[in-house]
């Protein structure tokens, strides 16, 4: 079995918290799961990952300003998204 190289810059705090995806459409905003989250991105869980734009507004809070960002990776119902900064 080949050693697996983690490449990822911060380390990842694992979290279980409820956040929002926004985009232009006829179905926003969607909910998600955010599964663990850095200061440039998060790893998050949908429903129906197929509806989700490569960009998109993430908002964790409903009372803090959304993050624009971009989708890095997608497996099943997970996304790795990347903000915006």
């Amino acid at each position: 079995m080949a050693d697996v190289v983690d490449r990822r810059k911060e380390i990842r705090r694992p979290t279980i918290r409820a956040a929002i995806l926004r985009f232009e459409g006829p179905n926003f905003p969607i909910p998600c799961v955010v599964l663990n989250l850095t200061y440039d991105g998060a790893h998050i869980h949908v429903h129906a990952p197929s509806e989700i734009p490569d960009t998109f507004e993430f908002r964790v809070d409903s009372d803090t300003e959304g993050q624009p960002c971009h989708v890095v990776w997608r497996r099943d119902n997970e996304l790795g998204v990347k903000f915006d900064r």
